[in-house]
């Protein structure tokens, strides 16, 4: 593979909208999932389900399930993607990739999976995968690779070419929505998506810029994989990626940080995309737990706590502060009525909406979002005043 090529290149190009109910996709995928597609784990997998455009998910593989229907095993309802045992299984509905759908802690290669690989190579599918084990600089899979003439493609490898921040975003004069998170696996993501969703079924020319590897294989029209890149580059590749969608004519930026800006293990990456994304408002992801996902001794903190360490790092660092505009609750696991009792009382506290965005959507998050702006925001007013000052 030429070295200058970015793998996300190498993708297929989505075809539709996000919000297009008849999407057509430019090629057929099965997701491996094996032992964890109930999980959160296969999160990479569940978001191509809900909104992938690059690929029309045909099976997902996840022996421990075998016959049930993938979308309503992850509570989503009836998606018509049967789950399968095996490849074997699978490849009967005449997939063109085999995806790795799973994205483990550290990001390494399941055991077991390593021979789903082979044999999807060996078949003539082409493997995507977001982990940090690239499987392309595996002399092995290489080899299968060529002698099959299919593709490897390592989602998670940065661009040829990083820069740093360098104050360029301050050109992006249309509003930038950024969402941020109380911890890892609470809907940033996905708040994300369906505010682009929104935005677009109001006619609203919407750029969305994935953070991560599965907003990227969603199909995102910009994105890099964040937690792959050296910290210098973080806040400079979300920056550079502002500044082309402004070009691209979007009015309305949105983008998502990663796990929680004081989470001790990935507190460094979402902060550099917060920083990077020039916020003129926030919309905070939150899930209803005490400890952080996949840890058992880092507390979540509370959201006036976190809430109020994004404004003033912001005040301090980019020089104004930032509305929050809505909350986006993951409600999973909790019953209808405790989640409308969460509901009432993040509303009474912080007068915003707040909602569950696979239920209802991200509509009345964006209509707020969008009035608060047309009022005009701290960041609004700091940049005229940052550019009548250089003038003078």
């Amino acid at each position: 593979m030429n070295e200058r090529i970015w793998p996300v290149e190498l993708l297929p190009k989505p075809i539709s909208k996000l919000s297009d109910p008849n999407p057509k996709y430019p090629a057929k995928a099965v997701i491996l999932a094996e032992g964890h597609w109930r999980d959160g784990f296969a999160k990479t997998g569940h978001g191509l389900l809900i909104h992938g455009r690059r690929y029309e998910i045909v099976a997902v593989i996840d022996s421990t399930l075998k016959g049930r229907d993938a979308g309503e095993v992850i509570g989503i309802g009836k998606k018509g993607v049967p789950i399968v045992s095996s490849l074997k299984d699978a490849l009967k509905f005449s997939p063109d990739a085999l995806i790795i759908g799973v994205a483990t802690i550290g990001g390494y290669l399941p055991e077991g999976y390593r021979e789903v690989v082979e044999e999807a190579l060996r078949k003539g599918l082409d493997v995507v995968s977001g982990l940090h084990y690239f499987l392309s600089e595996d002399p092995k899979l290489r080899r299968l690779a060529k002698r099959s003439s299919v593709k490897i493609i390592d989602v998670r490898k940065p661009p040829p070419e990083l820069k740093v921040l360098d104050e360029s975003g301050w050109s992006v004069d249309k509003p930038i929505i950024t969402v941020v998170g109380s911890d890892c696996e609470v809907g940033k993501r996905t708040t994300e998506i369906e505010l682009a969703i929104a935005a677009e079924e109001e006619g609203i020319e919407v750029g969305w810029i994935a953070t991560g590897q599965t907003g990227i294989l969603i199909g995102a029209e910009e994105g890099v994989v964040c937690d792959r890149l050296p910290s210098d580059f973080v806040a400079g590749e979300i920056e550079r990626r502002i500044v082309r969608l402004r070009e691209k004519g979007k009015e309305l930026i949105v983008t998502a940080t990663q796990g929680g800006i004081l989470h001790p293990a990935y507190g460094q990456v979402g902060l550099g995309i917060l920083y990077g994304s020039y916020p003129d408002v926030i919309i905070y992801a939150y899930a209803p737990r005490f400890f952080r996902k996949g840890f058992k001794t880092f507390k979540v903190p509370e959201i006036e706590v976190e809430l109020n360490m994004i404004r003033r790092l912001l005040i301090n660092s980019l020089g104004y502060d930032v509305p929050l505009t809505g909350i986006s609750v993951n409600a999973k696991g909790l019953t209808n009525k405790e989640f409308l009792r969460l509901k009432e009382e993040l509303e009474s506290r912080y007068e915003v909406p707040v909602v569950d965005v696979l239920k209802e959507g991200a509509r009345k998050l964006l209509e707020h979002s969008l009035r608060v702006i047309k009022k005009g925001t701290p960041k609004a007013e700091y940049r005229e005043y940052v550019l009548k000052s250089l003038k003078g």
